[in-house]
């Protein structure tokens, strides 16, 4: 989900940014009160009081209102800014076990419903698993730039720990969203043989 609390940006982003986020609220709750397929843009439109070329301005396809984030502009930076001396694996787990650390309650609903509507869609399923796609190309880049032999290697230390978290995900969806998704995601890590300590992933 986007996130509005910037307030670093320049006045005209922040708008901008404002506008993205009330977007995919609508979107997201008229969703899940009328269902992905029954829902137009024309009506995410009129609830978030836009035209509908705005909307298709921030979110090129309608999918993209519940798919969209900013998740990979922040694991790239996280990822360049983590102790490089890591084993690979753990490193990469602790990034992404710290952004979700990082998520408030607020933001964990709002994951939670992205989730449940990507499960139960299978347009967005499919959208789902070439985000993870694309993180994992992220990674790989952060980590090895243009090295083919060391950006191989990261690309499959990045889809073990991508294929864990979003297992757990998926999961922590099933149940109604109501476990605690970071212990669950700490979980699926050791199932792969990351054992993160209560230091990693904040």
């Amino acid at each position: 989900m986007v996130s509005s609390n910037t307030p670093t940006l320049p006045l005209r982003e922040r708008r901008t940014l404002r506008t993205k986020t009330e977007i995919q609220r609508c979107a997201l709750e008229l969703f899940v009160a009328q269902g992905f397929e029954e829902t137009t843009v024309a009506q995410v439109a009129a609830m978030a009081e836009v035209s509908a070329m705005t909307v298709f301005r921030h979110f090129p396809t309608k999918e993209d209102l519940v798919i969209s984030d900013d998740f990979d502009d922040s694991l790239a930076t996280r990822i360049r800014e983590a102790r490089s001396e890591r084993d690979l694996m753990r490193r990469i787990a602790g990034v992404l076990l710290s952004s979700l650390t990082a998520t408030n309650q607020a933001e964990r609903r709002l994951l939670y419903v992205r989730i449940d509507l990507a499960m139960r869609t299978p347009a967005l399923r499919a959208r789902r698993y070439e985000n993870l796609h694309r993180s994992q190309e992220v990674i790989a880049e952060s980590i090895a730039g243009s090295n083919h032999v060391a950006r191989f290697r990261a690309a499959v230390a990045a889809g073990a720990c991508l294929s864990a978290i979003s297992t757990a995900m998926f999961q922590w969806a099933a149940d109604g969203g109501k476990g605690d998704m970071v212990a669950m995601v700490r979980r699926a890590f050791v199932s792969i043989g990351i054992n993160l300590d209560r230091s990693e992933g904040r």
